[in-house]
């Protein structure tokens, strides 16, 4: 891709800015969008050749739902990172499942939802940096 955004919310939104810090160690062109506006301003501006990587522990984040659909229309391919089956999985060209989602009523911090995807964030990367280092 000639630029990946990477869109994110919450905890989503976190990781979003660690998946940019580590493809722009990676020479990759990126930036990541926590905040719904900027994506929903970046979004028509993608083409065929760009990308946006969405990470969503729920996968149902309608501000996220709605921007991915401009994604769509402006013609960039769409790789997420979301529970499989949810709509966010269903909207990408390719979804990468990670079904760590509670949901729940009552506050409950529980952090192996961000764990989980920051482990395959990490492999993820990882694979990038080596089809990266095998092409040089």
């Amino acid at each position: 891709a000639r630029r990946i955004d990477v869109y994110g919310f919450g905890g989503s939104g976190f990781l979003a800015s660690e998946a940019q810090h580590r493809m722009a160690f990676l020479g990759i062109p990126s930036v990541a969008y926590s905040d719904p506006t900027l994506q929903m301003v970046s979004a028509p501006a993608l083409s065929d050749r760009d990308a946006v990587f969405a990470l969503s522990f729920s996968g149902v984040t309608s501000y996220l739902i709605g921007n991915l659909e401009l994604v769509r229309n402006a013609g960039a391919r769409i790789v997420t990172m979301s529970p499989y089956g949810s709509t966010v999985a269903q909207m990408a060209d390719v979804n990468i499942a990670i079904n760590a989602y509670r949901s729940s009523e009552a506050f409950n911090f529980l952090p192996t939802e961000r764990v989980s995807m920051y482990v395959m964030l990490d492999a993820l990367l990882s694979l990038v940096s080596s089809h990266l280092r095998a092409r040089v």
